[in-house]
């Protein structure tokens, strides 16, 4: 006893505890900050183990014993003396205390520091059967070609062999001694035990993360607290939904696709990388095609990119139906659905902060991203350290945690609710996304389009309505002042910003805008493109996978040439190259 006092006492001196006035300046600090994002970022192992074993290889006896990965931190910031308690699930969510058969089994555990804060972390293990040694299993695997500093597809197939070998030894210890692994292992187990079907939900990312979010929610009793979020609604009113050109109006297209399908040919040629490109004018398809090759090969109109940032404008779209349906408010306190948070206070955060980058988080993908099933109580230990509502600081963690709320509001994690309320209705047969909420979706020119007409239409397509003309209206952009007084000059939606493209005279100097001044949408990391003019009902889209050489001089002669054809405006020559 008297030797932990004395270890206790020298946790206290060398790591005290950060006061109240130093805990807002953190982030000033990059070291003082590297830290707490360290402390909030813990994870949990098998012991003390320089590598996280997750998957363990008796079907028998006692659950391993969890440990966070850094004690040091953990004193640092629980005040000193901490505990941790962990509870065991079965993958029908029973809780347990004895591991009986093989399969998933899932943990909850509670990290309680002398300072009363306290950590909630959950994983998925794996139970192997006891006649199964996974360390002695002669993997192979068949790693597809992917370019990497110009080394070409042939080089590739002639070690394929050897990568398919060497391959398999990575995939072997990904498998055993990393949570991915189990999380592999538990989705092929389930699979075969409940006898699913292959489908949409069925992917080892969703199956996990609505197990995860199940489970959460029966541990904070939150399991039928919710209304149901509904499917969008059938209606009588067709939206206009994307359509090929027919009859006279394909002739009279002609010329303008002719000179863009010369100018986009030109554009891949110069810049050095391939894209798809769409643009649409009340639902018709004026223009679709795809340019240029890369290692890969040619580019094609089915080949989906990732669209980086633009996926923001698609977590808007899922949140407006929780919106539009009353489950959710957009400047409801996201502690009104997750207990951690407060509902009152200059720490509560609200989840229109969450989406117009006022919530005081930074970081993009952080603390294991939306995947991670407790993300909202690491951002919560987060709070005396961050001012929500005082500054605008781009982030995907609102992201992220606006996510957790739509999550524990429905019991389904959010990438099976974005396809089963997004992607499914709008049958985007080429969009993917299994990272996260503020990046990560792949997609095409085509399905972008998809998603832009929705938004053109104020949340219809076809027989569908996925949320309100009012909901609609309360996405837009305004100003952030409105809401946050010290917030100047800045406009922001619920994943939506104006996207207005300028020009600059070069005989007056003045900036003049292509196309209208109301173009919405969202900006990309990799220069894809989601644009939509409400003025003139034009629906822009491109996918790629990097701006290139000139990049902004011919999206400048691209939209020129849009508004030559199309603007109500008087149309501006395209600028000389």
């Amino acid at each position: 006893m008297k030797n932990k006092f004395l270890l206790l006492l020298l946790v206290v001196l060398l790591f005290p505890e950060i006061s109240e006035g130093q805990e807002t300046e953190i982030w000033k600090d990059k070291r003082a900050n590297l830290d707490l994002l360290n402390f909030l970022d813990a994870k949990m192992i098998t012991g003390y183990n320089v590598e996280s074993d997750l998957t363990f290889p008796f079907w028998k006896g006692a659950f391993p014993q969890l440990e966070v990965n850094s004690p040091a931190t953990m004193q640092k910031f629980m005040g000193g003396d901490y505990s941790v308690d962990v509870r065991w699930f079965d993958t029908y969510l029973q809780e347990v205390d004895t591991l009986l058969r093989p399969g998933r089994y899932g943990y909850y555990a509670e990290i309680t520091g002398a300072n009363g804060k306290v950590m909630k972390r959950a994983g998925t293990m794996f139970c192997t059967p006891n006649d199964w040694l996974g360390w002695s299993e002669p993997l192979l695997s068949n790693i597809d070609y992917f370019p990497f500093d110009s080394v070409p597809k042939s080089v590739w197939e002639q070690n394929m062999e050897l990568i398919s070998d060497y391959g398999g030894q990575i995939l072997l210890k990904s498998i055993v001694n990393n949570q991915d692994g189990s999380i592999l292992m538990s989705f092929i187990h389930d699979m075969h035990l409940k006898k699913l079907k292959p489908g949409p939900y069925h992917t080892p990312v969703i199956m996990d993360g609505d197990y995860h979010i199940q489970l959460k929610q029966k541990i904070l009793g939150l399991e039928n607290n919710f209304e149901k979020l509904d499917s969008p609604e059938e209606t009588n009113i067709l939206a206009p939904v994307l359509s090929p050109l027919a009859g006279i109006d394909k002739e009279k297209n002609g010329s303008f696709e002719k000179e863009m399908r010369a100018l986009c040919m030109e554009w891949a040629d110069v810049s050095g990388e391939p894209f798809d490109m769409l643009v649409a004018k009340d639902g018709f398809i004026l223009f679709h095609g795809a340019f240029g090759e890369n290692l890969r090969g040619k580019f094609t109109l089915e080949e989906p990119t990732e669209i980086a940032s633009i996926t923001k404008l698609y977590t808007g779209l899922l949140f407006a139906q929780f919106v539009d349906q009353g489950i959710i408010g957009i400047d409801d306190p996201v502690g009104n659905y997750l207990p951690d948070f407060p509902i009152t206070g200059e720490k509560a955060i609200t989840l229109r902060q969450c989406f117009t980058h006022t919530s005081g988080f930074n970081g993009h993908g952080s603390l294991g991203g939306v995947q991670n099933p407790w993300l909202d109580n690491s951002l919560a230990l987060w709070l005396p350290y961050i001012e929500p509502g005082k500054r605008h600081y781009y982030n995907g963690m609102g992201y992220n945690l606006a996510g957790k709320v739509m999550e524990i509001t429905s019991g389904k994690s959010i990438f099976h609710l974005m396809h089963e309320y997004l992607f499914g209705p709008l049958q985007l047969q080429h969009t993917q996304l299994d990272i996260d909420l503020a990046y990560g979706i792949r997609s095409t020119a085509y399905d972008m389009a998809v998603v832009g007409q929705m938004l053109l239409n104020r949340g219809g397509y076809g027989n569908l309505q996925f949320f309100s003309e009012e909901t609609y209206q309360a996405l837009l952009p305004v100003e952030l002042e409105e809401y946050f007084p010290n917030i100047k000059n800045r406009q922001w939606g619920i994943g939506i910003t104006p996207m207005n493209r300028y020009f600059k005279d070069e005989d007056t100097g003045e900036k003049i805008n292509i196309l209208s001044d109301h173009i919405i949408g969202h900006g990309s990391a990799t220069s894809s493109i989601l644009n939509v003019d409400l003025e003139n009902r034009i629906v822009i889209s491109q996918s790629r996978m990097d701006d290139g050489r000139q990049y902004h001089d011919y999206l400048n002669r691209a939209y020129l040439l849009i508004e030559k054809y199309f603007d109500t405006k008087t149309p501006k020559q395209p600028l000389p190259l």
